[in-house]
């Protein structure tokens, strides 16, 4: 953003028509709930429609949201917390995420993991059968591709190791 101004005017025309488009869109048709993901700025958006419609606001916070509010853009601070106050659930994906927004807002959210999910205690992924694998196919090791910046929590390493069986859930 400090390379060109136009960088710098491109959030506004976002924020502006997505919110236009937005509240078009809870005026055209009715819902029951809109889920928002990635409440920085999108929060406003799932606002206008509920306003629009009469939907109930589901946000989802992933932890990174509330770091630019600690760090470099501290003036989104009463955003986040008017998002977190106007909703009527609000999700974290991990305990981590929760304490997080109990810094910002005395809003509990409901931790969903967003993980991998697993069928027992303890259970590990397992790489699919021979008896599955097509024909003729060279079992390789795994390769993993990774767009954009990786959360300070683990990140695709920990994401790609095999599970260890854990007394508890995060």
């Amino acid at each position: 953003m400090r390379h060109s101004w136009r960088y710098r005017v491109m959030p506004v025309f976002y924020v502006v028509c997505g919110a236009w488009a937005a509240w078009r869109l809870g005026r055209r048709q009715r819902y029951d709930v809109v889920h928002v993901h990635w409440p920085v700025p999108h929060a406003l958006f799932g606002w206008l429609i509920r306003r629009a419609c009469g939907a109930r606001l589901v946000t989802s916070w992933y932890g990174a949201e509330l770091r630019l509010v600690k760090g470099p853009l501290p003036w989104l601070r009463p955003f986040v917390r008017w998002a977190l106050g106007t909703s009527d659930q609000v999700v974290a994906i991990s305990s981590h995420t929760a304490r997080e927004i109990a810094a910002v807002s005395d809003v509990r959210p409901r931790v969903i993991p967003y993980t991998i999910g697993f069928t027992g205690a303890g259970a590990a992924v397992r790489p699919v059968s021979a008896a599955r694998r097509p024909r003729g196919a060279v079992r390789r090791p795994a390769r993993r591709a990774q767009r954009g910046a990786v959360p300070d929590r683990g990140g695709a390493a920990a994401v790609s190791r095999p599970a260890r069986p854990s007394g508890h859930h995060r």
